[in-house]
């Protein structure tokens, strides 16, 4: 874990500089944990800036660009840890601890962290990609979710071992999210 202020008091106007944590993402899953590949990642960070006002902003990527080598999928809808001390502040995020692989767009809607805006995608013989969002999973842990973009409804598909997994079957896998979240 890293710990890093990269402002000062005078930046800032003479205010306190806000503290930024930032760590490897690590996901779990509502059954077994996947795997990352074990080639180095572009990009494997989760950051939180946290300005002291008790509102913190998240963001989030995950990138494999050459191979996925090694890569397990695990089993079950993928959980993302908050880095450090962090937690949702559940009277206000209400967790959503669903393990259902679709929803309607009603359930998704109500479920959403207000603000969170992220990208899916990933390439193996034809590319993929998808905007997602995500929901509070429990105090710990978000999941993401994706419009389907197979199918011509208002079916949301959780990102999981069966839907933009972490998996050897493709060359490519990218997912990052960004969202604002109040803390517990």
């Amino acid at each position: 874990m890293t710990w890093v202020n990269p402002f000062d008091a005078v930046s800032l106007g003479g205010g306190a500089a806000p503290l930024v944590v930032t760590e490897p993402v690590t996901i779990r899953a509502t059954t077994t944990a996947p795997k990352k590949p074990s080639a180095t990642p572009v990009l494997d960070y989760i950051t939180v800036v946290d300005d002291g006002s008790g509102w913190c902003n998240l963001s989030m990527n995950l990138s494999y660009e050459t191979s996925l080598a090694g890569a397990n999928p695990g089993s079950g809808i993928y959980l993302v840890a908050l880095p450090g001390p962090y937690q949702f502040d559940l009277g206000y995020h209400t967790p959503s601890p669903d393990t259902v692989q679709a929803f309607t767009s009603q359930i998704m809607v109500a479920r959403t962290i207000p603000g969170s805006r992220g990208l899916g995608a990933r390439y193996s013989t034809v590319g993929a990609y998808a905007e997602l969002a995500a929901r509070v999973y429990d105090a710990n842990h978000f999941t993401m979710y994706v419009s389907n973009p197979q199918a011509n409804t208002a079916i949301f598909q959780q990102v999981s071992s069966s839907y933009f997994a972490l998996t050897t079957a493709v060359t490519m896998n990218s997912l990052s999210m960004a969202f604002p979240f109040k803390k517990g």
